[in-house]
């Protein structure tokens, strides 16, 4: 029973806190929607980012954030890449003990699922950088494999007597087909 009220209270708190969220942060929401897996629970985890400051408490892992979203992205989408990634760490963190919550109300009343899924909230954020860093660790890779082939394909074009800018741009579009 006390497992069901817990997850009442759960529920209810992130749903008010949503709600009161959801017009400081609509425009933001909107304007970036096809980057957060859970839009719904966005409100609530700006909200939690402001409130909690977390990049003026965690500023080394926000920086080392941010400089896999620069080298995955670039950095003109990198800020955003990177406040999409802590809302979408806090997201998962919501629900994961929200649905730990409610598989241990399911489990009659288990409340070893509380401390699973604390241990999973406690994981989830380093999963999520390790995963970030995995696709920034196979795109350089990919870059060093096409290297050779773009360098060989300029100097075919410098031997036939292009120009710098044609040979760059035939270049690149033979690489994108």
């Amino acid at each position: 029973m006390l497992l069901l009220i817990l997850f009442a209270l759960e529920v209810v708190t992130a749903a008010f806190l949503t709600w009161r969220a959801r017009s400081a942060y609509a425009d933001f929401i909107q304007e970036h929607r096809d980057k957060l897996d859970l839009p719904f629970l966005a409100p609530l985890s700006l909200w939690l980012m402001d409130r909690m400051r977390l990049a003026d408490r965690f500023p080394e892992a926000v920086s080392r954030v941010h400089q896999v979203m620069v080298g995955l992205y670039g950095s003109k989408t990198a800020l955003v890449r990177t406040r999409c990634f802590l809302i979408r760490m806090i997201s998962l963190s919501v629900a994961v003990m929200t649905g730990c919550t409610l598989i241990g109300w399911l489990a009659d009343g288990n409340a070893e699922l509380l401390g699973y899924g604390l241990c999973l909230t406690a994981f989830l954020p380093f999963v999520l950088y390790k995963e970030q860093a995995g696709k920034l660790l196979k795109k350089k890779r990919q870059m060093l494999l096409e290297l050779p082939e773009m360098l060989n394909q300029i100097v075919l074009l410098v031997n036939a007597g292009r120009r710098y800018r044609r040979r760059c741009s035939a270049a690149s579009t033979r690489r994108r087909m």
